[in-house]
């Protein structure tokens, strides 16, 4: 009899441990997921705010320039600038590519290193350039 309740003991153990790994699974593949989304919003605000600020400087002309502060998160592959900003992400299921298109040329450079980014954005002859400070 007391072999009978062991059994049942361990079983019953066993069952609540499987149930308990698939809820930690499925938090940690939700979190992952949900991390990934907040980047790739992130990285759309960040296109979306560079290009609307290169926009405006242009317009004002060649002396104009503004800083903006921006975080980058980590994971990024690479920055183009190419009328317009093309930000590759790396994540665990691939690449994403976060594209924004300007109507004047922009150029520039900025590092792939996660962070918070002080970027100063002034007017050209030909357009705007985006410079990492």
């Amino acid at each position: 009899m007391k072999g009978q309740i062991s059994i049942e003991y361990i079983i019953i153990v066993g069952f609540v441990l499987v149930i308990i790994n698939i809820f930690i699974l499925a938090f940690f593949q939700y979190s992952e997921s949900s991390e990934k989304e907040i980047d790739l919003l992130q990285l759309s605000k960040i296109t979306k705010k560079i290009v609307n600020s290169a926009e405006n400087v242009n317009s004002f002309g060649v002396p104009s320039k503004t800083t903006i502060t921006a975080y980058f998160p980590n994971n990024i592959q690479n920055v183009t600038f190419n009328n317009g900003i093309l930000i590759i992400y790396k994540s665990r299921n691939g690449l994403s590519y976060i594209s924004e298109s300007s109507l004047i040329n922009i150029t520039g450079s900025i590092s792939t290193t996660g962070g918070i980014k002080h970027l100063m954005i002034r007017a050209t002859e030909n357009g705007a350039e985006v410079i990492e400070e």
